[in-house]
């Protein structure tokens, strides 16, 4: 979104170049200070006290409501098209014509690790409780965290494993 959002401002004119200034000031500002109050505040006491379900309903919402609020300025924003061709077509010029993509391709891989991780989380969690104590007690004494890091190493180890041969095998074109 930053990439997008800085794609609306004309860098050659210098009152935008100013405006995409303040902007970035803005985003960042907004951004953390949203995460810190709903992620930090808000969220954690639904977790604690009201449960998980609600907090993934904020989060749904939210994100909802985002995609809305996007979807409706859709009309006022700023496309850069050079010529008659779209960014697809300008392989060329990818270090402009592509640099939203691929910074939203970058980010993407923020939002696929947090959902394979929480899914890992739930599996070991339904998992190890259905044979007794689970390894995600609410007390830190009864849970076993250690087993939940001793597995994240294993897997670390086991993809480091998969990574050499594949890395040994690459040839560079010169």
């Amino acid at each position: 979104m930053e990439a997008f959002g800085a794609d609306q401002f004309d860098s050659r004119d210098p009152s935008e170049s100013q405006a995409r200034s303040s902007f970035f000031n803005w985003w960042f500002f907004g951004a953390y200070t949203g995460i810190l109050v709903a992620a930090h505040v808000v969220l954690n006491y639904v977790q604690d006290y009201v449960g998980w379900a609600l907090c993934f309903g904020f989060q749904c919402t939210a994100m909802g409501l985002a995609l809305v609020v996007f979807l409706a300025g859709t009309k006022t924003y700023c496309y850069h098209v050079v010529g008659d061709k779209t960014p697809f077509m300008r392989i060329a010029e990818m270090p402009y014509g592509l640099r939203s993509l691929g910074v939203a391709l970058y980010l993407s891989v923020y939002g696929i690790g947090s959902f394979l991780s929480g899914s890992l989380i739930s599996m070991i969690d339904s998992f190890t409780a259905a044979r007794g104590e689970g390894w995600f007690n609410n007390n830190l004494n009864l849970a076993h965290l250690d087993y939940f890091f001793w597995l994240l190493a294993g897997l670390c180890i086991a993809g480091f494993a998969i990574y050499l041969p594949l890395a040994k095998s690459y040839y560079h074109k010169i």
